[in-house]
This record gives structure tokens, C-alpha cells and sequence, in this order.
């Protein structure tokens, strides 16, 4: 059982491994597919150039170019890949379009490079339309100042969405308030929360041992 790792490598290669994080592969292309719509956009594809990340970055890169096809096959799309290194920001102004609504597409799991990112955006917005596209890990980020995240209009996806209309979700709140005297609040990097995730995982795993025994992998 892996809760957390979100590449399919070890998924792939053992057959009775529970990999219950979506790979990043899962994630992009279901990003994509949101993205595509706003092809009319300038599109800004962002990040820092990072070495380690850049098969993820082409990855990412293909299969948007791909569902961008489907949506715009007959029109020209704007899109801009820009590379930010030593924090100079001086080419991502540059990019920015005053005419149309600026998407900017920030894969970032690197809070300082996100900041840094956020920050200089904010103080374009009384010229420039701007929405961020950012990553699940902005969940997980605390430096970022509020204001910053409203007004950029930040949208992210997310494995998990919590619904606080949902009586059985509120029923276990109040039940770990009465366990642990405080909100479940603790959060991975990538924004995964320690005590709902762990409530989840429970639930299910012993639920299923609990009706189908010790081979209930046979009835997933």
C-alpha cells in the first residue's frame, strides 16, 4: 500500500501494490482536458527549467498540444513556453498579452518558484486578464499571500474534494474534533490531507477485509 507516491513506476511492476494517489501522468491529462478549452487564450506554459522535472514538462507539453487539436483544429492557438532561471521574470512580462486573458500554466511544486511567480503577476493584474493554472502542491504552500491567490484567480486540480454539505463528512469531523481536539489539518506536499486520507484508507481496507477476509484483493 502506497497512499501518497504518484508515479505509476512501482504500480506498474507489482501487481498487488495499492497505489491510491493518481499518477502525475492521471492528473495532466485530465488537466488537458480543461486546459483545451481556453484555447483562445494566450496560453503561457511556465516553470523553472528544472532538470528532474523536464520528462514530466514534455509530457505535459505533448498531450496538451494534442487536446488543443481537438478544440482548435481550424484556428491558430497563442501559446508561449517560458523559462524562468535566477528568478528573472523579465521574459514572462513579455509574454503577457493586454488583449486577451492570459492562462498561465504553472506545474510548480516548488513554493519559493511559485511565490516568486505569483507575486510578480499580482502586480500586473490592473493591466493584464490573468488566471494561474497551478498544481495540486499550492494547497500544501503557506507563504503565499491570500490576496494573491483571489485575485490571480488560481484554479487547481485535485485528487480529493472534500463536501461539507455531506452529513456523513461532517459526522466524522465531529468526531475527530472529539478525538484529537482540533481540525484534521495536516497536509503532504502535494496537498493530501494525513487525517481524511487515513480515515479514507481505513474505511475502505477494513470494510473490505472485513466482508471478503484476507483475499478480498479478489473483489476489488
Amino acid at each position: 500500500l502506497t497512499p501518497f507516491h504518484s508515479d505509476d513506476s512501482l504500480a506498474l511492476n507489482n501487481p498487488y501494490l495499492f497505489q491510491l494517489t493518481p499518477s502525475y501522468k492521471t492528473e495532466y491529462r485530465k488537466n488537458v482536458q480543461f486546459l483545451a478549452r481556453s484555447y483562445n487564450d494566450n496560453l503561457i506554459f511556465l516553470h523553472s527549467g528544472d532538470s528532474s522535472q523536464l520528462d514530466k514538462i514534455d509530457f505535459y507539453k505533448s498531450i496538451l498540444f494534442s487536446e488543443l487539436e481537438k478544440h482548435s483544429a481550424l484556428e491558430a492557438v497563442l501559446f508561449k513556453e517560458v523559462v524562468i532561471r535566477d528568478g528573472n521574470m523579465a521574459d514572462l512580462l513579455h509574454a503577457l498579452n493586454p488583449e486577451l486573458k492570459n492562462t498561465i500554466i504553472l506545474p510548480a511544486t516548488d513554493e519559493a518558484f511559485a511565490s516568486q511567480v505569483a507575486t510578480t503577476l499580482y502586480y500586473q493584474i490592473e493591466d493584464f486578464d490573468i488566471q494561474i493554472f497551478g498544481s495540486p502542491y499550492w494547497v500544501g504552500f503557506d507563504d503565499i499571500e491570500i490576496d494573491y491567490i483571489h485575485e490571480l484567480q488560481l484554479t487547481i486540480s485535485h485528487t480529493h474534494k472534500y463536501n461539507f454539505e455531506n452529513p456523513a463528512f461532517l459526522h466524522m469531523l465531529k468526531k475527530f474534533r472529539h478525538n484529537y481536539f482540533k481540525e484534521p489539518s495536516s497536509y503532504t506536499r502535494n496537498g493530501l490531507n494525513f487525517g481524511l486520507l487515513g480515515y479514507d484508507i481505513s474505511l475502505y481496507f477494513l470494510s473490505a477485509l472485513m466482508e471478503y477476509g484476507p483475499r478480498f484483493i479478489l473483489k476489488l
